[in-house]
């Protein structure tokens, strides 16, 4: 995986990393993409994708309801429920008013 923010190609079924002089020289800044996180690139036949989403849930008029043994019981239930979607749990957290999850989905997944 290359260094966070540089460039990479995704031609040739392959995710590469570009030397810098190779972009200016040989025109590719239309092959490229930046590289924006430290996740690994997931591949696919014909392609290569990285697809998060940031969920956030919070409660009704931001009552803090929530206590440490909820939140320890939402994060096991999100990561079944992510499971069973093919999906990946990058992160979990919250606090007394809302929760958030950082989920990583594969292509085929559709997000609305």
């Amino acid at each position: 995986m290359p260094p966070r923010g540089q460039a990479i190609s995704l031609l040739r079924g392959g995710v590469q990393p570009v030397p810098p002089a190779r972009i200016r020289r040989h025109g590719l800044h239309r092959t490229l993409v930046r590289v924006a996180t430290d996740y690994p690139v997931r591949t696919g036949r014909h392609c290569a994708f990285l697809l998060h989403a940031h969920l956030v849930f919070v409660t009704k008029y931001r009552a803090c309801v929530f206590t440490d043994g909820h939140l320890r019981y939402l994060e096991q239930v999100m990561r079944q429920v992510c499971e069973q979607f093919e999906c990946k749990l990058v992160e979990f957290n919250g606090a007394d008013n809302h929760v958030y999850l950082l989920v990583n989905f594969p292509r085929k997944a559709a997000l609305p």
